[in-house]
């Protein structure tokens, strides 16, 4: 299991696209220098989840090699949590970079228009 490389590679290489795209798009005058407001929202809910993400699968490694060297069941147990608690807070950070949160207004049912 030696392909944490790998991983790191890929993730290296999307933010890496991210910012190259977002660079040649202010070049090039195609984007906003600054982000509206719900961006720059969504952005910050992204890293919340993205970087303990990062860190439970960084550290998921050295824990199982450890498990493996100890021959210990519970250190195993744990790198598969790490490694799980990772996946998930991936998937969510790319939940949140998708989702748009509305705010709530108060009495915005959904009514039939009066009749005029």
């Amino acid at each position: 299991m030696d392909t944490w490389w790998l991983w790191l590679l890929a993730a290296t290489a999307q933010f890496a696209a991210l910012l190259g795209r977002r660079y040649c798009g202010v070049k090039l005058g195609a984007v906003k220098v600054r982000p509206d407001v719900e961006t720059q929202r969504r952005h910050r809910r992204v890293l919340w989840f993205a970087v303990p993400a990062f860190a439970c699968v960084y550290a998921a490694q050295p824990v199982a090699e450890s498990a493996a060297r100890l021959n210990n069941g519970f250190i195993g147990a744990a790198s598969v949590v790490l490694g799980l608690g990772g996946l998930a807070g991936f998937a969510a950070a790319g939940w949140a970079a998708v989702w748009v949160f509305r705010e709530r207004t108060p009495n915005t049912e959904s009514t039939s228009p009066p009749d005029a």
